[in-house]
């Protein structure tokens, strides 16, 4: 299982995976700033609402609260490096 995964994506890290009926659920830990980072590029471009949608849907389980906090982190990283 850990090829498969490598074959994705080489940043992730494989845990375990599950098999419910047709479904086949594997379980992986992502680097987190670059979790953060493609959070930070969808909810830019998109309202919250619309990002977590689109985020839980291809990328990872958030809510718009989530999208919301890396937002304003980012933004007040950036207000300080000014």
């Amino acid at each position: 299982m850990d090829e498969i995964v490598n074959l994705l994506d080489k940043n992730l890290k494989y845990i375990k995976h599950e098999i419910t009926k047709d479904t086949i659920y594997i379980y992986v830990v992502s680097n987190k700033k670059r979790l953060e980072k493609e959070i930070a590029r969808v909810g830019e471009r998109m309202s919250l609402i619309e990002a977590s949608k689109y985020l839980r849907k291809n990328t990872a389980n958030v809510g718009k609260s989530t999208v919301s906090n890396i937002l304003k982190k980012r933004k007040s990283k950036n207000t300080r490096n000014q």
